[in-house]
């Protein structure tokens, strides 16, 4: 004897996969920028101790870059403080990266 559907069955299957479908949504789009932000890291990280001397004008297209990949990853339109979202995603400006590499390195050198 088949399965009766009841109306409440009828009701919960559908919103059920939605929930599915859309957790495995939020769930690719989550590992998608991950793989992202890791990728355009790696290239913003790259020898970072090198940009201590480059032109501020540099120094500002490498900040975009972060500032576009950050509203991206969280989703938050441009005007919002670019600051605020850079501190929710525990990110430091480039600026500062490059300081900390530097510091980083010379840690490692004094502990040798």
């Amino acid at each position: 004897m088949p399965p009766i559907a009841s109306p409440i069955t009828s009701l919960i299957l559908p919103a059920l996969a939605s929930c599915i479908s859309t957790t495995f949504e939020e769930s690719a789009l989550k590992t998608a920028s991950t793989i992202t932000t890791s990728i355009v890291y790696a290239k913003l990280d790259y020898c970072n101790c090198l940009f201590l001397k480059t032109d501020i004008t540099q120094i500002n297209c490498l900040q975009a870059i972060q500032n576009a990949l950050a509203h991206a990853v969280t989703k938050t339109p441009k005007h919002h403080q670019i600051t605020l979202v850079l501190k929710k995603l525990h990110w430091l400006k480039i600026p500062e990266r490059i300081i900390t590499c530097l510091n980083r390195i010379q840690s490692n050198i004094t502990h040798l």
